[in-house]
């Protein structure tokens, strides 16, 4: 067999030391220290890794993109969409670092987008009653209606 300057796949998922959350938890907020994170900054990653983790029982460093997946599927039923797209922001940024250095071979996160908000439309006032407000405010002489 020939000497090869790289390794392959199979090999290098021998050789590659897998790491735990703790190690992994450690690893990130260290950089979140050394990029003067605020503290209710690292705060809030804790709050939304606990949480997830509590949603999907399994090790965060082992998740992959259909673990993400349930994990939207299972908050859609319990949360408001703006609170989903809060944590996947969080796992976001942990899974972003983990695999820029290179503790994790694939990112979980790369082809999930945050989920669409619906915005909902506030009724104006109609032409009658902004006469109505007008004729209220003209008749009295107070300091309110000035």
């Amino acid at each position: 067999m020939r000497r090869r300057k790289e390794l392959t796949e199979d090999e290098l998922r021998i050789i590659k030391k897998k790491i735990s959350d703790e190690e992994a938890y450690e690893a990130f907020f260290k950089d979140c220290y050394l990029r003067n994170l605020r503290p209710a900054t690292i705060e809030y990653y804790k709050n939304e890794f606990h949480g997830a983790k509590r949603i999907i029982n399994k090790q965060l460093v082992e998740w992959v993109q259909k673990d993400v997946e349930s994990l939207i599927l299972q908050d859609k039923e319990l949360m408001k969409v703006t609170t989903i797209n809060i944590r996947l922001r969080a796992l976001r940024a942990f899974y972003n670092f983990l695999y820029k250095s290179k503790l994790i071979d694939k990112n979980p996160m790369k082809n999930i987008k945050l989920l669409r908000d619906r915005q909902k439309t506030i009724d104006t006032l109609d032409n009658k009653e902004i006469e109505k407000l007008i004729g209220t405010i003209r008749k009295e002489k107070t300091f309110i209606s000035f």
